[in-house]
């Protein structure tokens, strides 16, 4: 049988989900996007 504190425990687990999966995401994105501005730049330098 569930105690009352697994509905709580359970609750912050899934707003802590809801936090990081984004987080971790939006981090993966940015660092996808430096390395490409800085391969991009190096090919421009190259041609240039």
């Amino acid at each position: 049988m569930l105690d009352r504190g697994c509905g709580t425990i359970l609750l912050v687990f899934l707003l802590t989900l809801a936090g990081w999966v984004p987080g971790v995401i939006a981090a993966l994105l940015r660092n996808y996007v430096v390395v490409a501005n800085r391969q991009t730049q190096r090919a421009v330098r190259k041609a240039g």
